[in-house]
């Protein structure tokens, strides 16, 4: 889904009040600018979410093997010191 920001109704609540149609204008459009700037698309936050995911499995994976070699470790250590 898009964003979505209407500058003209923006431009014209600014002149209901009486700010001048040029001034409002530009308003209008550093308010737009400022409001989408930080928007990320649908296909960046997959690719961001993509990328947190193998960095996660990659922690995962870490992690099991640091366990599985402390483990064997131990067992060695069992084996040697009865």
């Amino acid at each position: 889904m898009a964003a979505a920001f209407d500058s003209l109704k923006f431009t014209q609540r600014l002149e209901d009040v009486g700010v001048p149609h040029e001034t409002a204008v530009r308003h209008a459009e550093l308010a737009r600018d400022m409001l989408l700037a930080d928007l990320i698309t649908r296909d960046d936050f997959e690719k961001i979410l993509k990328a947190e995911l193998v960095a996660t499995k990659y922690e995962i994976v870490r992690t099991l093997v640091l366990v599985q070699l402390a483990a064997l470790l131990v067992m060695l250590l069992g084996l040697f010191f009865r």
